[in-house]
Formats: structure tokens, sequence, C-alpha cells
């Protein structure tokens, strides 16, 4: 018998063989490979620049939402976070002894806090009717597209997270499912609204005693060059403090703060901006490294922004180079940027670092906000030297 691989075909004075020679395949297999190798970083690259659409689309969504609660609350930007009001809500919960009702905002005060937190992302998303629920999550992130609740509803915890207080009490923050974006605390801030006084009710306006207040619009001098919201980094671990036995010292259970704002800027001693007073000196905080692969429990807040897009160079970090990426971030006029975080600071860099001089250095805006509008006195950044890297 003959192999019919091998089998000739006569037509007349020709003669043909059916199949491929071992020549002919290593060919064939050699261009296949050949095209796989050119177009698989096209086809990457083509992902990448997608994801980034998305993400810049969801931070426009985002901003769209902040115009409109905006408008329904007389131009005031809402806080990025409260503490749940209503007392007794839940099996184990106590009243609590000091409601400070913000009508704009859904109140709460630290007094309140085992109720839970009512999140920026829940004031705007109006049940999906004004920002659809998807727009607060990410296709950077690996965690079903964003970061939980600090008190999540049951089983939606990730893996090593410790619930929050909230948890215990059978609360649910109101906040949506997933959240991948974050805003920045110098106009939307946190909740340090506390006055010390029982009984006080605030109408919305800061009293003496609290740190906080919210934000007029139309104090926000430059509204294309303030930053609003951007992403957060994907590692919640990041965004997290230690809790449980070994806090600090090596604990794996870690305690989620998706409620907190970032912040461009640090009080020259203790590095909370609250602690500045209305003459107080700010300084602009340490910019972190260009990739974050591990729990980096001593990061200011700039260390949580996600730097997740298009490689754009390369930083040394500790004497290691690091990858420098891009990330979007949305304005307040409503329009979105994708840049490196360094060029959210002025780039005028000397030997030991940059100054910051009232808005602006240089032409160069700094973007993460100046004065500090969030804070009672408006602190502002002063030309006091960082550290570049």
């Amino acid at each position: 018998m003959t192999n019919p691989s091998n089998r000739l075909i006569r037509n007349g004075f020709s003669q043909r063989r059916l199949g491929f020679t071992l020549v002919e395949l290593l060919v064939v297999i050699g261009i296949i490979a050949l095209l796989v190798g050119i177009l698989l970083p096209t086809l990457s690259r083509a992902r990448a620049s997608a994801n980034q659409i998305v993400c810049a689309s969801n931070l426009r969504n985002i901003g769209q939402g902040f115009a409109l609660y905006a408008s329904d609350n007389k131009q005031f930007l809402p806080a990025a976070y409260v503490y749940t009001p209503g007392g007794a809500q839940g099996p184990g919960a106590t009243a609590a002894p000091n409601l400070v009702a913000f009508p704009d905002v859904g109140g709460g005060s630290a007094q309140s806090r085992g109720a839970g937190y009512t999140h920026w992302s829940w004031l705007i998303f109006g049940g999906g009717a004004t920002v659809p629920e998807d727009a607060f999550t990410s296709p950077m992130f690996d965690s079903d597209g964003g970061l939980p609740p600090t008190n999540p509803s049951p089983g939606d915890s990730v893996p090593g997270q410790q619930l929050g207080e909230g948890t215990a009490n059978g609360f649910v923050d109101e906040q949506v499912r997933r959240v991948a974006y974050t805003v920045n605390e110098a106009i939307i801030p946190r909740n340090k609204f506390e006055t010390g006084v029982p009984g006080l009710i605030i109408d919305g306006s800061a009293p003496n005693g609290a740190r906080s207040q919210r934000v007029n619009l139309g104090r926000i001098r430059d509204s294309t060059n303030v930053i609003l919201a951007t992403e957060y980094i994907d590692n919640p671990r990041v965004v997290s403090e230690a809790t449980g036995p070994g806090a600090g010292g090596g604990s794996t259970d870690f305690e989620i703060k998706s409620h907190r704002p970032v912040s461009g800027v640090n009080d020259a001693v203790t590095n909370d901006p609250y602690d500045a007073t209305a003459s107080g000196i700010l300084i602009p905080a340490p910019l972190p490294p260009g990739v974050i692969n591990g729990p980096s429990p001593g990061l200011n807040s700039l260390g949580w922004v996600g730097r997740l897009h298009q490689i754009a160079g390369k930083k040394i970090v500790g004497g290691q180079p690091q990858d420098l990426r891009k990330t979007n971030f949305a304005y307040v006029d409503g329009h979105v940027e994708t840049k490196l975080i360094e060029q959210t600071f002025p780039q005028r860099y000397g030997g030991d670092g940059f100054a910051v001089v009232d808005n602006q250095l240089g032409g160069d805006a700094y973007e993460w906000g100046n004065p500090f509008l969030a804070i009672r006195g408006t602190p502002r950044v002063r030309g006091v030297a960082v550290n570049g890297d």
C-alpha cells in the first residue's frame, strides 16, 4: 500500500504531490508566529487604550453626577463621607447622642459611626438614575471592578478584609457595591464636622469647633485646573489600615477605607491636613513611587492614586527603576485628562525638590487645591520645599 500523503496524481505530462513537506510546514508556522508577534502588542495596546477610555468616561459620568448634585444643593459639593445617622438601626446599635444634620449630605457624626458610612458615591448615584452603578467600577481592577465598602453587604467583602465596626451592628454602608475612584479632599471634605457641643445642629454652615466645611462651587477659582476625582490603585491593602492582633506589626487583617478621599497636601508637622489652623502651613505631599506592588502603610494618600495607564518612562525609587504610568483625572469643570501624577504638581525641580507658592509657580498650576477650601479658614499651600521624588 502506498502512503496517501505521498500519492502521485498524474494529469497528462504533469504530476504533483498532495500535502506539505516539512520545510513548507515550518515556513507556514514561522509566518504565523511572525504575525502573532506583530499583532499581539497591537491588540494589547488597543485593549489598554480601550480600558483607559472606559475609565475616563466613568470619571466624566461621576463629574456630571457631582454637578447635578451641586445644582440641587445650592451649589455645594458633598462631603466624601459622613456617618450614617438614625440612631438604633440594627441589632446591638445604640442611639447616637449628638447627631449633626446636614440637609444636603445626609448627616451623621463621630458619635454615630457605629451606624456605618454614607459615601459620596451613594449621594450622586441616585439609584442608577443619575450615575449608573458600573460607572463607579474600573476594568483595571482585578477585585471585581473596585473596592468594597468598609461595611459591605453580607458575603461581599474581599479576602483578608476586616469588616468595619458598623457590620457587627447589622449596618451596611450607603455606598455603591464597588468603587474604583476617589475624590480630592481639598474640595470634598472628610467628616471632620464634630463640634463637641451636645445637641448642636448644623444647618449647612460650619460652626466654631468644626474643622471641615462643605465647599461651594463658586469658591473654586480655577475649575479647569482643580482636580475633582481620580482613580484608586488596584490594591485594597494600600487603601486600608491594619487591624486585629499584631496591627501595625505584620497583621494580615486590614480594614478597607474606600470612603476616604486623597489629599495632595500634608500638615508640616503631623501629615494630617486637618491639623492646620486658619494660619497653618500645608506642604505638598511627597509624590509616590511609580509602581506600588504591595501593602505600603507608610504612604500618604497620594499613594492610593492608581497609576494604571500608558507607561510613560522610568523613575528611580530606592535605586531601582520603576515604570511611570499615567492616571485619569477629572476636573471641576467636567473635563478629564490622562497624565502623570507628577504633572499635577508645579514642574520646577531643585536640588531637594520644588516649591509651591500661592496657586501657581512657573506657569504650572498646582492642581490639588490651593487654598484648601474644605478646611475652615482655608489654609494655603506655602513655599515649603519637599522631596521631588
